[in-house]
C-alpha cells in the first residue's frame, strides 16, 4: 500500500490490473488487493484524502470488478467508489468497470485503450476513444459474455 501510494505521485499512468471489493455498506471501504490488503487496504476513503494533483497524473486504469460501482441505495447519488476515488485524488481520466467482467475481456479492452493512446497520443480524446471503442465491438448483445459465466451483477461493460 505504501509503495504504491509513493508511486503515485510521480506516475502520469497509473495500472492496475487484479482483484477489488466493493464493501456493501460503506463504499469509502472498498479496496484493490494490492498484496497487503488485509492488514493495510488501499481505500477509496485513503484515495479521497490523498492529494497528488500537483504531478498531474493523467490516467487512473482500474481493472478490477467493481470500481465504479456503489450499492449503496442511500449513498446512490454520492458517487463514492474507487474510480471517483482516483478522480478526487487528481488523475484526470479514470476507467473502472461497474459490473464483475472477465479477465480476458479486461485484457481485450485495455489493449484496445493503450493501442489508441499509442497512436493517438496522450490525449483527452485518445482515452475518449479508446474507451469506447470495446464498447462498441462487444455491445449489448455481447454484456454477459465480457462479464464471465458465473456472473449474476446484469449487464456489463466498461464505465467511466
Amino acid at each position: 500500500r505504501e509503495e504504491v501510494l509513493a508511486h503515485l505521485q510521480a506516475c502520469k499512468i497509473f495500472y492496475f490490473a487484479g482483484h477489488g471489493r466493493l464493501d456493501p455498506l460503506d463504499p469509502s471501504r472498498s479496496c484493490l488487493f494490492l498484496e497487503d490488503w488485509k492488514e493495510s487496504p488501499l481505500t477509496a476513503g485513503d484515495l479521497c484524502d490523498y492529494k497528488i494533483q500537483e504531478s498531474s497524473p493523467f490516467l487512473g486504469y482500474l481493472s478490477a470488478c467493481l470500481t465504479g460501482a456503489n450499492k449503496v441505495d442511500r449513498l446512490v447519488d454520492e458517487k463514492i467508489h474507487l474510480a471517483s476515488a482516483f478522480q478526487l485524488a487528481g488523475f484526470r481520466h479514470v476507467i473502472g468497470t461497474l459490473w464483475e467482467v472477465s479477465d480476458s475481456h479486461c485484457v481485450d479492452v485495455a489493449r484496445v485503450v493503450y493501442e489508441t493512446i499509442q497512436h493517438e497520443g496522450m490525449t483527452d480524446i485518445a482515452v475518449c476513444r479508446g474507451s469506447i471503442r470495446p464498447s462498441r465491438r462487444y455491445g449489448r448483445i455481447d454484456a454477459t459474455r465480457m462479464m464471465g459465466e458465473n456472473s449474476t451483477t446484469g449487464a456489463g461493460g466498461r464505465g467511466e
